[in-house]
């Protein structure tokens, strides 16, 4: 998680294949699943998330293909 929005950009554009300026929200969770960071394209730059549960829990993240889900 301690990448910023040029790191991230990055990762989009690298691993995923996929151009970061597209209309798409990134999701990205740490290893412990209690923080997760967004990152949005809008028109005039990039707008970047942060989330830290403070409560007792985790996000749910896809171990694999199959429990991916498309968001809308």
């Amino acid at each position: 998680m301690r990448k910023s929005i040029d790191g991230l950009c990055a990762v989009v554009e690298d691993q995923l294949h996929m151009d970061p300026r597209r209309s798409a929200l990134y999701l990205f969770c740490g290893k412990r699943c209690d923080r997760i960071k967004a990152l949005l394209w809008e028109p005039d730059g990039f707008v970047l998330l942060y989330k830290r549960m403070e409560v007792q829990g985790r996000f749910r993240w896809p171990r694999n293909q199959l429990e991916v889900k498309q968001l809308t």
